[in-house]
Parts: structure tokens; sequence; C-alpha cells
């Protein structure tokens, strides 16, 4: 039974991630409960042609990699780099709350004091919450370290379960989430990504489209550049699709257009589709043959969870198997994206370098969004960060060993 004097409190069911589990093994048997959510959906042969109203190209199919590796879209959104130069990308990954890894391993780069200004960011999920400050710099560090431990559950979520099976279309209100992107993306940062786009370098967050269960990428630096009045509000409920986990929080529906019509679109976490994602090299790609193109391009992935299985004995029961069954998913899920970013990197002649939470660590709390564990992540974090972290150049599963 919940404790209605604290909703975040369940008894033996502790976390989001064992509630999340709970829904999805319900609704494998349950066909629905209570009134259906009102949609109006894009018909299938429509869908390439959705666009968010008043919006140019801002978006593109995340599965489409012609259109992005030398193709039009690309060619429109980057520029080399200059002459002797060198273009740094980063990729922030999932990993809900572990996201504290990452914001330390940045702020402790900084510290150090020789972190570069990333050409590219991309985030997905919780990076795409942390990719606007890392996106611009040493600047935004300590707002994005108060993001990541001064928070805690009451400041993402509040659960209802209960009426969520019943009538909804998540088992968490996410309305502090909400208040708290509002709280940290405003119009300063939004006229700050638009001066930084202007210079050529290029904000990517990615959300899943569930109809079409395919990823989409946003270019979130044309939208802050698009002098729209409502560019500011679409940037949010953009970086709270890409974090909203389905089924605990409830998807983002952005109305677009197609065939001179008005649809609905639903948006989840970005992660559904691809833990980690590179993203918009265009014209620094090589040529067909696959030679280098010349443009030293440094590929930084951090990754916000270990690597390596973590072992854990579960117990013979239905939600327990299930929620081992989901993150063992999403973990296998995230190595592929490793190996995939990986191949594209190797392919293309740049250097690949791979951060993670250290194989082994031991977390003081399963409890999602717990502020102790968060701030010990970002101590960890900063602390690798601040006194060099040592990157990996090869993906999982490789010998370990540093090449040349």
């Amino acid at each position: 039974m919940v404790d209605q004097a604290n909703p975040m409190r369940f008894g033996r069911i502790g976390t989001l991630r064992t509630a999340q589990a709970i829904v999805v093994f319900l609704l494998a048997g349950v066909g629905g409960c209570g009134p259906e959510v009102i949609r109006n959906p894009v018909p299938p042969e429509l869908v390439d042609q959705a666009v968010i109203p008043g919006y140019g190209r801002i978006r593109t199919w995340g599965d489409q990699m012609g259109l992005v590796f030398g193709g039009q879209v690309a060619r429109q959104t980057t520029r080399p780099a200059e002459p002797g130069g060198a273009s740094e990308v980063l990729a922030l990954s999932g990993g809900g709350s572990r996201g504290a890894f990452g914001a330390g391993l940045l702020c402790g780069w900084s510290a150090r004091g020789d972190r570069p200004d990333f050409r590219i960011v991309t985030g997905i999920s919780t990076g795409a919450i942390i990719a606007p400050f890392a996106f611009l710099g040493r600047e935004y560090d300590a707002q994005l370290k108060e993001a990541y431990t001064q928070v805690g559950p009451e400041d993402i979520y509040l659960l209802r379960i209960f009426t969520g099976l019943l009538r909804g279309d998540s088992l968490a209100d996410n309305a502090p989430l909400v208040r708290l992107v509002e709280r940290y993306i405003g119009a300063t940062m939004l006229a700050a990504i638009a001066r930084e786009h202007a210079k050529g370098r290029r904000l990517y967050v990615g959300t899943t489209n569930m109809d079409t269960q395919r990823p989409v990428v946003w270019d979130m630096g044309a939208i802050a550049s698009s002098g729209r009045p409502d560019a500011l509000k679409l940037f949010r409920r953009v970086i709270i699709a890409s974090a909203s986990i389905p089924v605990a929080f409830p998807p983002v529906y952005l109305g677009v257009e197609a065939g001179g019509k008005k649809y609905d679109e639903m948006h989840v976490d970005g992660a559904v589709t691809s833990e980690v994602f590179i993203w918009g090299f265009g014209d620094a790609m090589p040529p067909a043959s696959g030679q280098p193109s010349g443009v030293p391009i440094r590929v930084y992935v951090i990754r916000n969870a270990p690597i390596e299985p973590q072992y854990k004995t579960v117990s013979p029961r239905v939600f327990p198997i299930a929620e081992r069954s989901i993150f063992t998913l999403i973990n296998s899920q995230a190595t592929g994206d490793l190996y995939r970013i990986y191949s594209i990197t190797r392919w293309a002649g740049y250097k690949f370098y791979l951060a993670h939470i250290p194989d082994g660590d031991r977390p003081l709390s399963e409890e999602e969004f717990n502020k102790a564990e968060m701030n010990r992540l970002f101590d960890l974090g900063f602390g690798l960060g601040n006194k060099g972290y040592p990157w990996k150049r090869l993906p999982p599963g490789f010998p370990d060993y540093q090449p040349k």
C-alpha cells in the first residue's frame, strides 16, 4: 500500500525501476483499463512528411545514416575544422540518475584545465539533460553540478501507479522534472546556444517516436536559433521527451502537420532506440574510398553506467525477474551502440575515446535519484576527470590495451 504521507515510499516496491517492471508485467496480460487517452496520430503514409509547424528542418530520422554522413542535412549543418585544427565530439549516454557520473567527469575535466570546446555534442535521456551544459562549456559547470547533486526523487517524479494503471499513460507524474528543466534551461541558455550554433557548433538530442518505432534526432541549435516565440517551450519539451522513460514517465505529445492536416506524435526516452549516438559529421566524413578526410576528429563517449555485466542474485519471483530482464536488455543495447560508434569512427579514421562508471563500482542505494548516491557518483566522476581520465580506446570485449 502506498504511504500517503510519503508517496515515494512503496514498502517492498522500493524503486521506480521495480514499479516500471511491475507495470510492464501487468500490461502484458491486461488489454487496458479505464478511459483511453485520445490521440490523433499521424497516418503511416504521412510520417515522413510530418513537421513541427513554423519550423524548418530541425529534425530527422536517427536511423537514416545516409542523410547524415555526407548527405544534404549534414552539409547544411556542419563545417570542417579550421586548417591544422581538430574537432572534438562528445556523446552522452542514458543512465538515469547515474548521469551524475558524467556531470562530475565533465566538471573535473574542466578543473583539470584541458577540457575542449566540443564541435558537436549529442545526448540521450539523462545525457540530453547534461548536453546543453556540456555544449556551453565551463561557465555552466556550477549549474550542471547543482542539477545533479541537489535533487532527490521528489524533484523528479511523483508516483501514481494505481491511477496510472487505470486511466493514465504512465505510473509517475513528471511535473517535478518539468519544473527542474524550466529552472535550468531558460532564455539566457537558449540565446547562448543560438550564438554557438551560428559559429558552426552543433547540439543534437535523441528521442524515440513510439508510433514509428524509430529514433529522431533534433537539431537543438536550430530550434534555439529559430527566433520563434515558442522556441524555448519546444526546446524544453524535446529534452523532457528524451528523458521520459516509457511507462514510468508520461510521453511527450508534439503537435505536427502533415498533408495539410494537424496530428500528434508520441515521443519518449531516446534510449528506447539508442543508449548513445554520434551525429552530424557531414563534410568531415571521408570519400567513398573510406580514406580519412584529413580533418582530425576525436570522438569522446561517456557511458553513464559500468561496462561489464554486474552480478546480482535474482530472487525467483516474477517482478525481480522482470526488472532484471529489462535492465539486462538495456545494458546489452548499450554495448551494441558502443560497437556501432567504434565501427563508424574506425572506418572514418577518427579517434575513439570511451569513459564509463568503473566496473565493480557499488552504489550506496538502488533507489533512483537518491541524493547521496548521486553526490557520490558526481564526486567519483569529478575525481577521475580532474586527475586525467584513462580513456579507453576500444569498446568492451577487446583486449585491454591502448592502441597508438
